[in-house]
């Protein structure tokens, strides 16, 4: 999904949001041509005073802000994460971030058909600068005179773009430039779930509290198998194809520490060649030995 800006005949690309299909994870995607300067800047969620406490005059980029399943919100590397509840059970509004486009021409203009999905707003009443405040909900945030885009994620997770004045914070010699305001903490001071237990939350909350099979192919053939309950140590698996030219390889466990101990990944490959089947195997026996 993708939010465009319309400007007369031309859509420009704002952001592009994605669900990732390993936790739930969400990742805002905003692809920026270089500027001659960017200012970071902070915003206090505490009765929404924003103060800027850092400049910086390096070209800015495409940047990328993570909402993470567990609640962990991180920007990049640019500015420390910060913490709200677990996403897909988000209980209030979160502010995570002030995204600022000094100049439309720092935007890169689509070249394809929109996709089924995409959200346009209109600029036609609209200048810039643009200043778009970003907050996730688990319902709706009531609407206000100022124009905003409001998108749903599977029926849970609420995502506003809504239109702020920022602009007494931006230094005079880069009003041009993008900008990117920073909340100083979140609603948590800490993580309040480990990403085991969100990506559990998460496929609960995808395939139903008593679903306990192999989900995928993925793109690449890998299944995953994900436990209604975190297990003692990471356990062993043994998981059989219908066909017996097909066998399955389990994913070393080791590769993945954060999360071994909920689920197992595997896929299925021919026998004689060795080649990776991407397309669904018909599944004969799963079976697991764990430790609760």
């Amino acid at each position: 999904m993708r939010i465009l800006l319309q400007q007369g005949e031309k859509l420009l690309r704002f952001v592009k949001l994605e669900v990732t299909e390993r936790d739930g994870s969400v990742i805002l995607a905003f692809p920026t041509k270089p500027s001659k300067g960017a200012v970071r800047g902070f915003v206090s969620t505490k009765g929404g005073a924003y103060t800027t406490t850092e400049t910086d005059d390096e070209p800015s980029e495409s940047f990328k802000l993570t909402l993470h399943s567990s609640g962990r919100i991180n920007f990049g590397g640019r500015h420390p994460a910060i913490f709200v509840g677990p996403l897909w059970s988000l209980a209030k509004a979160s502010p995570v971030l002030v995204r600022r486009v000094g100049r439309l021409s720092s935007l890169t203009e689509l070249n394809r058909p929109v996709a089924n999905g995409d959200v346009i707003l209109d600029l036609a009443q609209i200048r810039p600068p643009l200043s778009f405040e970003i907050a996730i909900s688990p319902e709706p945030l009531p609407a206000d005179d100022g124009p905003r885009v409001q998108v749903e994620l599977l029926k849970r997770l609420f995502v506003t773009f809504r239109l702020v004045d920022i602009e007494s914070l931006v230094p005079a010699n880069l009003v041009g430039a993008t900008s990117n305001f920073y909340p100083n903490v979140g609603t948590l001071e800490t993580q309040a779930i480990g990403e085991d237990l969100a990506l559990i939350e998460y496929h609960k909350l995808l395939h139903g509290k008593a679903s306990h099979l192999p989900v995928g192919p993925n793109n690449v053939g890998e299944y995953r198998l994900v436990f209604q309950t975190q297990m003692r140590v990471a356990p062993d698996a043994v998981i059989k194809a219908l066909n017996p030219d097909v066998e399955a390889e389990v994913i070393d466990q080791t590769r993945d520490p954060r999360t071994n101990r909920v689920q197992v990944r595997f896929r299925f490959v021919e026998r004689k060649s060795g080649r990776v089947i991407k397309t669904p195997v018909e599944i004969a026996e799963v079976t697991l030995s764990a430790e609760l």
